[in-house]
């Protein structure tokens, strides 16, 4: 079996994020926040939705991880009332 990486350590690889930034987000994961990791770095600004997209085109992610992302944080960002949220 192949392994694939994590988009924290992706992000951490490519310097997009702090280690400090990947331990929040994933402390706030197992607190029980049930969103996925790139749903929360961009929530908390420690990223972009240009960076997370690009993070999740990389091909040695899940493609669970690519599929769900998007949709998710359309309706994240409709929660909290970001109308200006789009899809590219």
């Amino acid at each position: 079996m192949m392994y694939q990486e994590k988009i924290g350590e992706y992000l951490l690889r490519t310097e997009e994020m702090y280690p400090r930034q990947v331990e929040n987000v994933l402390l706030r994961q197992q607190c029980g926040d049930r969103r996925r990791f790139g749903e929360i770095a961009v929530d908390l600004r420690y990223i972009d939705r240009k960076t997370l997209e690009t993070c999740l085109s990389a091909s040695d992610l899940p493609l669970w991880t690519k599929r769900k992302t998007d949709k998710s944080l359309r309706s994240s960002a409709s929660d909290r009332g970001i109308s200006s949220f789009k899809e590219s």
